[in-house]
């Protein structure tokens, strides 16, 4: 999801990324990368009935 030829994430210690199937889904998926930090994957599910 990001790009590694235009150096965006070359000076960074870490990275998250969010991603969902389809614009209106109620889970989405949050990954996380990083040089002091083991990688991980997060299922995200929207509360609806709290509004968030």
């Amino acid at each position: 999801m990001i790009s590694g030829t235009t150096g965006i994430l070359g000076c960074a210690d870490g990275a998250m990324v969010l991603t969902k199937e389809n614009r209106t889904d109620n889970n989405a998926e949050l990954s996380i990368v990083g040089r002091d930090m083991p990688d991980q994957k997060l299922l995200l599910v929207r509360n609806t009935e709290r509004g968030g």
